[in-house]
């Protein structure tokens, strides 16, 4: 009876949330269907993008196989997670083993171990070393700060470095900026029991833009006869973002996210044959926290330099095994026109990586603990012969510990 109530109670929520968020939405202004369709082909081609050559450009004039889900696409199509809206993409295959496995890649090969695909957000890596791919079930976002996603199908390892081979998967946040305000979600179903969010943006006497937010889910376990655990999940995720001009020529970003999770399975993570393996309730503990420090600095209209540095954190306990995983990063990018028809961007990037990982008496790695550097540079020469044909040129020079150089 108590849990019917809560449904029941979650319900009415849900309803008067959807009526304040549809008063709010009428209120607003956003562009209706038939402003859209007028719309030339050619302004809706013109969609900025940055993942095909680390620069804004044009989608139409971009020379790949690049993708957008815009934060439209996402509020209209009722998805609750990022692979979910994925799933909306041409060439990306999306699957869902259970309700917390999730399977990701392109160029038709996908698994929940998936690797050779790199995912960003807000440039910052969430690629894991521990099997070269990435933890779908803690990658929470609050949806409607996603400004777009984009996705570039096929190898981008030139300008992204090693991880990027099947192609690459830019989670791009709003601004402070434009996220000015009180916003409040909140849902309940069968399977999703409650899903609940708030976010409040702000702005100083000084020009400083910020938000912060909270959002939480608790889903439902899958129905499966066969088996003696669940796969039900909760998830809660804390984060801010602050943005700042300084002047005309500077911009300052810092933003954070922390998360705690207890992801029900319904097997283990892990199986050697002929050996047993974790049994009884099958629960993954997961949390971790992250800060990036974005500083941009226009020294002209042809010419710009970024810095940006992160600290990433991630634990997780397995019934498997125990991995802790430290990793900093410092990326530096410089864009310049030598040329009136010619634009040269050249990085340096630094990644160190702290991995403890402890086996649970099925498997161990070896070894337990490893600290490793990665070093890399880029250079990509853009030519425009006409204008609308332009010849790329561009190579990665990268330093791993396994490997040595790799070009």
């Amino acid at each position: 009876m108590s849990r019917r109530r809560c449904t029941a109670c979650c319900a009415l929520v849900c309803l008067i949330l959807c009526l304040f968020c549809g008063f709010a939405d009428a209120q607003g202004g956003t562009l209706s269907a038939t402003e859209l369709k007028k719309l030339s082909l050619e302004e809706l081609m013109n969609i900025d993008v940055t993942s095909v050559s680390k620069t804004t450009e044009s989608l139409g004039g971009a020379a790949a196989a690049v993708a957008i889900v815009t934060n439209e696409d996402i509020r209209r199509s009722g998805a609750t997670s990022v692979p979910d809206a994925l799933r909306l993409l041409p060439g990306i295959h999306v699957a869902r083993q259970t309700n917390d496995l999730w399977g990701v890649n392109s160029r038709g090969f996908s698994s929940t171990n998936s690797e050779k695909l790199l995912v960003l957000s807000d440039t910052r890596s969430i690629y894991t070393p521990l099997f070269s791919g990435v933890f779908w079930d803690v990658q929470d976002f609050f949806l409607q700060d996603i400004d777009r996603i984009e996705v570039i199908r096929g190898p981008g390892a030139a300008l992204w470095g090693s991880n990027a081979v099947n192609g690459v998967i830019n989670i791009t946040t709003k601004s402070a900026k434009d996220t000015q305000g009180v916003y409040v979600e909140g849902g309940s179903g069968s399977n999703e029991r409650a899903i609940a969010g708030v976010r409040y943006g702000g702005k100083t006497a000084n020009g400083l833009y910020y938000r912060f937010f909270g959002k939480y889910f608790d889903r439902d376990a899958s129905f499966n006869s066969k088996t003696v655990t669940s796969d039900d999940s909760r998830l809660g995720h804390l984060g801010f973002r602050v943005d700042r001009e300084a002047n005309d020529r500077d911009a300052i970003t810092v933003q954070g996210d922390f998360y705690r999770a207890n992801i029900g399975r319904l097997t283990p993570s892990v199986t050697v044959t002929g050996r047993p393996g974790p049994s009884g309730n099958l629960e993954v503990g997961a949390g971790g926290g992250n800060v990036l420090g974005r500083w941009r600095h226009s020294i002209n209209k042809a010419s710009d330099l970024q810095f940006r540095v992160y600290y990433d954190r991630t634990h997780r306990n397995d019934p498997s095994f125990v991995d802790n995983l430290d990793t900093i990063d410092l990326d530096l990018q410089h864009r310049f026109a030598p040329a009136p028809r010619q634009e040269i961007i050249w990085g340096l990037n630094y990644r160190f990586t702290d991995n403890r990982n402890q086996g649970k008496g099925l498997f161990a790695v070896e070894p337990s603990t490893s600290r490793e550097n990665l070093v890399s540079g880029f250079v990509q020469d853009q030519i425009a012969i006409l204008d609308k044909l332009r010849v790329t040129l561009g190579s990665k020079l990268e330093h791993n510990d396994f490997s040595g150089f790799e070009l």
